[in-house]
């Protein structure tokens, strides 16, 4: 039974892996190139990390082939490129381009003509395969957390769902080369984390320790996730009548602060000012006058809009919630916490200025919110599973219509750009 069931499941993620990267693959072979949009800020930490081994990203900005898509600015008062992005996806994408350096630096000890200098489409595909397994290991990491309380095949249909239906496809399949999968990755293992040590799966201070550097990474990748690592915190360290020790929460915080340290170093460097690069930048927020509801149904962008299964998600988590003290105890303060993290959320990316509502695309913010709003899908995947034939055939509909929705955004997108 249970090689069943790890067959099965192999198969389900082993065919998304395909599937991912083949998609990928063809997209980079259409356009030529895997470095566009934001990512140019992503890979110039970890080109310049690698190459030049520093962080000023002046020659990153102004190469011929990939320059920065708004241009070099330099801070006067130490003579860096400015960026506004955090390091945390950079320091990752290292492991994939130090495995596409390695084969250019072979071949080239061959005496093939290829690119040394960190620009290489093989350097840039490497780092892309790596960000679509990212994604992956968080949807796996996913489908782990959702079986503390669903059985197999909900937990397998909902990570299925979930893929099909939201921005995760579009960031997966085509744009992995992004903030996304990291976000996704640590998001998922920070979760996983974080109930494993609440449900005493875990013992010991290097668990401790562990989700420490998963939390303080979760910061550094994007900064609004600060809130999702406060949200876990709470959850671990704050459980009714039980006790944790301080040498515990050290273990936490100490590697935490150590791994928010390298973005507070990085960005002194670059400025010689403390604070997120945004801000540094002349970003603002608007945290009397949320802007809710273009954030969730503005056209294209509106989370609710693009995907509407992020509605259905957060109905299911509410009641997953309502109906958690006739399950068990714990599932309150897990439902309570993933509502808080939705909300927490979506109150941070309601006050950012009207041109960033969301994120580009899908309202890509919310990513690092799926892990926890996936509860919410599989507990409605488990009411429609006791139902008649009827109403399983009308959920198949509505999840074909999803999709079509969702590469229908997807064609608006790639044809608009």
């Amino acid at each position: 039974m249970q090689l069943s069931l790890l067959s099965k499941t192999s198969w389900v993620f082993g065919g998304l892996m395909l599937v991912s990267m083949i998609s990928y693959l063809l997209g980079v072979r259409h356009v030529g190139f895997a470095i566009w949009g934001d990512s140019h800020y992503y890979y110039a930490y970890t080109r310049s990390l690698v190459m030049d081994h520093d962080v000023n990203f002046i020659n990153e900005a102004t190469n011929p082939l990939y320059p920065f898509p708004n241009g070099l600015k330099v801070v006067p008062k130490t003579g860096y490129a400015a960026s506004n992005f955090s390091p945390g996806p950079g320091l990752l994408w290292i492991p994939g381009f130090l495995l596409g350096q390695f084969v250019v630096w072979g071949l080239s000890w061959f005496g093939v003509d290829v690119l040394r200098d960190g620009y290489s489409l093989i350097n840039q595909v490497s780092v892309g395969l790596s960000t679509v397994m990212m994604s992956l290991g968080g949807l796996f990491l996913i489908y782990l957390n959702l079986k503390h309380f669903f059985k197999h095949q909900v937990a397998l249909v909902s990570v299925l769902v979930l893929f099909l239906t939201s921005q995760l496809f579009y960031y997966t399949t085509i744009d992995p080369l992004n903030s996304h999968s990291a976000e996704l990755l640590f998001s998922s293992l920070a979760l996983f984390l974080a109930l494993k040590i609440y449900l005493n799966q875990l013992k010991g201070d290097r668990w401790y320790f562990l989700f420490g550097l998963v939390l303080g990474f979760l910061g550094i990748i994007r900064n609004q996730d600060i809130l999702i690592s406060a949200l876990l915190l709470a959850l671990v360290f704050f459980r009714k009548s039980k006790f944790f020790k301080l040498k515990q929460l050290l273990f936490v915080l100490v590697p935490l602060s150590l791994v928010v340290s390298i973005q507070v170093i990085f960005t002194w460097t670059i400025y010689h000012r403390f604070g997120s690069p945004y801000l540094i930048n002349g970003a603002s927020f608007s945290w009397l006058y949320p802007n809710l509801l273009d954030t969730l149904f503005s056209q294209g962008n509106g989370f609710f809009y693009f995907a509407p299964m992020g509605l259905i998600m957060v109905l299911g988590l509410i009641w997953w919630y309502l109906k958690a003290p006739r399950l068990n105890p714990a599932i309150k303060q897990i439902a309570g916490v993933s509502l808080g993290v939705f909300l927490s959320q979506l109150y941070v990316i309601a006050s950012w200025p009207p041109e960033i509502i969301g994120g580009p695309y899908g309202s890509r913010m919310f990513i690092g919110t799926l892990p926890f709003l996936a509860f919410g899908l599989a507990w409605i995947v488990k009411q429609l599973k006791k139902q008649a034939l009827g109403y399983k055939l009308v959920s198949v509909l509505v999840l074909g219509l999803l999709f079509g929705w969702n590469l229908y955004q997807i064609y608006l997108m790639l044809a608009t750009w």
